[in-house]
């Protein structure tokens, strides 16, 4: 049976499967909903008994098996026949509830073990009553869990909120608490203990509700291109929302993967334009800033700009920006070395430093080119001006959130509500601008 951008939802079962119940079968699924259905003893999303499943580009959010219950989103149970495969590529499962495995649960009543394949899949936001928050596997005779490319954070249960018994490691996924969990395989490229800085669950311009990548995140360009694989070999080149992968969600310049089913993209460029006192722009244009800077939550626009002038220096010039970050920091740099201009003013040549972070407005007096780092006989400026964000550190808490569902078309949260444009003004994202070659030119020449 295959599913195709459905939804399955509001549904309830006395037994297993609340949303989908699977015998002895077969299901593709794709770009599909599964949520706030019910399966009283197992199963509250999906539950899959002696068959093959493969989810792909799908959510299975926000279903429940009750306290006693076996997972939440999905059960899984291998009878007799050799159907015991679970793949699950580009999927969220988030928001589940059961008493034992939130998001995945696994029967344990026999001696045949259901095989899940997981790969660039976030399970994040399920709850537990007992133990395996995340997911609770009883042990290799109920199930085998091998994760490639993914994220298994903020999870709840008193015992092993994120997981509970065995996981294999195929590289690069992001357990934020390991306790309860027995991880094997290769684990040396994951990343744990650190909070993977998720947005609530949100349509995100996709078809399906993903938890969008926070800034700062260390699932944000965490996998080689060329580790960009499932489980299988295959290319995993596409997001849940069919964004491409790889793409440079840090903006410094290099394709990588990120964790989990949501490829963060870097905010478009925003505008620049450049005004002046006592002159008159003549041109200006944008260019890469150069490297070598503290580290900035920085998606980089710089500008080249040539000021016809009538005077001597002191020269005013502005700055209008369609977006600022947050709290930004500005920094001149001078050859390799960079000096913070605001809040504190560390730069000869330059004076009265003001930012408007309302009006989007950075605006500076040029008092003398030659000490800026300029030539006076041609009044140029050859390194850039940078406004930017700084980096949280690594491991660094959030800021204050929670993971509420939002339903489709809610635009009161998650970075997905906001237009693409609007990504620039969010916390902890930042932006550049340089400022280069200001050549001094009389009137008329």
């Amino acid at each position: 049976m295959s599913i195709f951008g459905s939804v399955i939802e509001d549904n309830h079962a006395d037994g297993s499967g609340g949303g989908i119940e699977v015998l002895g079968s077969w299901v593709l699924m794709d770009m599909t909903t599964v949520r706030e259905n019910v399966g009283q003893e197992a199963g509250g999303g999906i539950s899959s008994r002696s068959s093959l499943l493969h989810v792909s580009r799908s959510t299975i959010s926000g279903n429940s098996s009750g306290e006693l219950g076996v997972g939440g989103g999905l059960f899984l149970f291998a009878g007799a026949t050799e159907n015991r495969l679970a793949e699950l590529t580009d999927v969220t499962i988030s928001g589940n509830s059961a008493g034992t495995g939130g998001g995945i649960g696994f029967d344990d009543d026999n001696d045949r073990a259901y095989q899940v394949k997981a790969s660039f899949v976030t399970i994040a936001a399920n709850t537990a009553a007992s133990q395996g928050g995340g997911i609770d596997n009883p042990g290799a005779e109920a199930g085998t869990v091998e994760l490639r490319g993914s994220i298994l954070a903020d999870n709840e249960a008193p015992t092993g909120p994120d997981c509970s018994g065995p996981i294999t490691s195929s590289g690069y996924n992001l357990i934020e608490a390991e306790s309860g969990c027995v991880i094997g395989g290769d684990a040396t490229s994951d990343v744990t203990g650190q909070d993977p800085r998720l947005a609530p669950l949100g349509l995100n311009d996709g078809l399906t509700e993903t938890h969008a990548l926070g800034a700062g995140s260390p699932a944000i360009d965490a996998v080689p291109a060329e580790q960009c694989n499932d489980l299988n070999g295959n290319s995993v080149d596409i997001d849940q929302r069919s964004f491409p992968r790889p793409m440079d969600g840090n903006g410094d310049g290099v394709l990588l993967c990120d964790m989990g089913a949501y490829e963060l993209a870097p905010p478009p460029t925003p505008e620049v334009t450049v005004e002046a006192s006592g002159a008159f722009v003549a041109s200006y244009r944008t260019v890469p800033i150069p490297p070598g800077g503290p580290p900035l939550t920085t998606f980089s626009v710089a500008v080249e700009f040539t000021l016809a002038m009538a005077n001597e220096p002191p020269i005013g010039v502005c700055l209008q920006f369609s977006a600022l970050p947050e709290s930004p920091l500005i920094y001149k740099v001078m050859g390799s070395e960079w000096r913070q201009l605001y809040p504190t003013d560390e730069v000869e040549g330059i004076s009265d430093v003001t930012l408007d972070t309302g009006a989007r407005r950075l605006c500076f007096t040029i008092e003398d080119n030659s000490a800026v780092d300029g030539d006076p006989t041609e009044g140029t400026i050859r390194d850039p001006i940078v406004v930017g964000s700084p980096q949280p550190p690594a491991g660094s808490p959030p800021p204050a959130r929670s993971l509420p569902r939002t339903g489709a078309g809610d635009g009161a949260e998650g970075v997905g509500s906001l237009p693409l444009w609007a990504g620039l003004g969010l916390a902890g994202l930042g932006l550049a601008v340089a400022i280069l070659g200001v050549r001094r030119r009389r009137r008329g020449v």
